[in-house]
């Protein structure tokens, strides 16, 4: 829904909506794991997860505003980025699998800045959800006797 190209006053109150969501629910995560006491001497390794989380904000912002401002879109954009967000679903996903993915709207014309823009961004936001992933896995699993670790 965030990267569809329409632009409605509905499709933007969701864009807002679907980001605060994404990066209330990660937060807390973040700051229920601070709270503990004992946890807190972890404060580097939170501060890089909550630095990840407002990345992917920001990453998901700048690809919906070159989808907006982008008049000549690939035919098969929809359908390729449908197939990256069902594989970034799968827990078990990797690089290689996206990248396959990837590979499908990789710019042909290097001249078409745009294109290698969005691109670049896209492959970026795959790979900083994977490495957000993991980290929140992580966190999951944390209790005050374990080590979370870079």
């Amino acid at each position: 829904m965030l990267w569809q190209p329409d632009i409605t006053p509905q499709m933007r109150t969701s864009h807002e909506g679907v980001i605060s969501q994404i990066l209330t629910m990660n937060v807390l995560r973040i700051q229920a794991v601070w709270s503990h006491y004992r946890l807190r001497r972890r404060n580097n390794v939170l501060n890089f997860m909550l630095h990840q989380q407002l990345r992917l904000t920001s990453v998901i912002s700048s690809i919906r505003r070159i989808m907006l401002n982008w008049p000549d879109q690939p035919a098969n954009l929809p359908g390729v980025l449908q197939q990256l967000l069902d594989e970034l679903k799968q827990p078990d996903t990797n690089k290689y699998r996206l990248a396959k993915i990837l590979k499908d709207i990789y710019p042909e014309n290097g001249s078409d800045f745009r294109h290698k823009t969005f691109w670049l961004h896209l492959r970026y936001f795959c790979w900083q959800y994977l490495q957000s992933s993991r980290w929140l896995a992580k966190l999951d699993e944390i209790n005050p006797t374990s080590q979370l670790q870079r």
